[in-house]
């Protein structure tokens, strides 16, 4: 199916052969997404896989909708970790330059000194 992200062949129409097909770390991290989003609707999911096997209002397979979210979340966790790893990596940019300037600034300081004092004696 291709809106959302979703990447399981379309062949694929239960909860239960869609759940086969995602490694053990992938279903454990998704239903643990399916468990959070449960905490906060107005009626309480006793059986978390059962509420994903069922149908959504619109008539959509609730574990597709869930699966679109899951992906979209994600993707949204993703880049917010790659934008934390470009501003950790633009601070050490820019503290090697500081460090750069730091180490110019003390060189010229030292050869301004020295020329100084050549001239006064």
């Amino acid at each position: 199916m291709s809106d959302g992200g979703l990447r399981t062949p379309q062949t694929i129409k239960t909860y239960s052969d869609f759940i086969k097909t995602l490694s053990e770390q992938e279903r454990a991290s998704f239903l643990n997404f399916c468990q959070e989003k449960a905490k906060n609707l107005s009626q309480e999911v006793i059986d978390l896989e059962a509420w994903l096997a069922s149908k959504t209002k619109a008539g959509e397979n609730r574990w597709e909708v869930q699966y679109r979210f899951y992906k979209a979340s994600r993707s949204s966790r993703h880049q917010e970790e790659l934008s934390r790893i470009q501003a950790r990596e633009q601070v050490k940019q820019w503290k090697r330059k500081l460090e750069e300037q730091t180490v110019t600034a003390t060189v010229a300081c030292k050869e301004s000194l020295h020329k100084e004092k050549d001239e006064h004696e």
